[in-house]
């Protein structure tokens, strides 16, 4: 996308970027918007339950160390699945000549 539409115009972000300062991945996304909110407005909407709680079941507190720990246990639990789509993966990026990841230019940007 980056190629195809420029710099200027594309951002991303990892989920986990997001968890681990979700003030800063909101400010970032309303400037790269446009959408003239400030910081201080971020942080207040970021103190809400729906940053905090696990998405699919209300009221199960969630944040980057409950991520990290979800996805260690899953990743033990599924390994040699997690490892051949992994394996899958890198092989198709190569083939399609593109990253395995996307660089963290949300919170980057010049």
């Amino acid at each position: 996308m980056v190629t195809h539409h420029g710099p200027t115009r594309v951002r991303a972000i990892s989920g986990d970027a997001f968890l681990a300062n979700n003030v800063a991945a909101l400010t970032g996304a309303s400037n790269f918007f446009g959408l003239g909110r400030s910081e201080a407005q971020w942080s207040e909407l970021a103190a809400a339950p729906v940053f905090h709680e696990h998405a699919k079941e209300q009221g199960l507190p969630f944040d980057a160390s409950k991520r990290s720990a979800d996805l260690a246990q899953t990743r033990d639990r599924h390994a040699a699945e997690v490892a051949t789509a992994a394996e899958w993966g890198k092989r198709l990026a190569a083939q399609a000549r593109v990253p395995m990841a996307l660089s963290e230019t949300l919170l980057n940007a010049g």
